[in-house]
């Protein structure tokens, strides 16, 4: 279709399927010439409700005190929702990973952003005697410029691409170098 989506019959009803571009150009399941088609894990997990109901009865903290706030209508604060289903996208591809793929996902997923949705300070303060009927207001900012909200039409390099060399020595001497934020090792 124009708009991008193609609408494929799933349970009786129409749902748009996006085709748009992937970071390489090519839709996301399309295949290079030759290689054969992996299949795609299905989730684990159908929902983000299902998810959040696994992790909040496994990630077990005391929510007694002021150290710590939870709020049982987790859905009402748009942090948390966001939080959780990146939580549940990082399950999903680490639990693929037979080695330490739990242990990453505990570590720096789970830890990090449970810890940072119960601080006191968090999302859900306020919410200490059940959900709260003011709850946080978004930070406030003034109106950034429009040239912050102009498409940005540089190209993502393909996954596999070498960063090129960033300084001068680094040309002179024939050694790349990574940058600061390169996610492999």
């Amino acid at each position: 279709m124009a708009d991008g989506h193609d609408a494929s019959p799933v349970d009786g009803g129409n749902v748009a399927r996006d085709v748009s571009p992937g970071p390489n150009g090519h839709p996301p399941d399309a295949q290079a010439a030759g290689e054969p088609a992996e299949p795609t894990p299905a989730c684990y997990y159908g929902s983000l409700g299902e998810f959040a109901g696994w992790l909040l009865q496994v990630y077990r903290r005391s929510t007694r005190g002021q150290a710590r706030v939870f709020c049982p209508q987790w859905w009402k604060h748009p942090e948390a929702v966001a939080r959780i289903d990146a939580l549940w996208r990082a399950f999903e591809q680490l639990r693929q990973d037979p080695g330490t793929g739990m242990s990453v996902f505990w570590r720096d997923h789970a830890d990090h952003h449970m810890t940072v949705m119960l601080d006191a300070d968090g999302p859900f303060k306020g919410c200490e005697d059940g959900h709260s009927t003011h709850p946080l207001e978004p930070i406030h900012q003034d109106e950034p410029p429009a040239v912050l909200f102009q498409r940005d039409l540089r190209a993502m390099p393909d996954a596999g691409t070498e960063p090129p060399a960033t300084t001068a020595l680094a040309q002179r001497s024939g050694v790349a170098q990574r940058p600061h934020n390169s996610l492999r090792p």
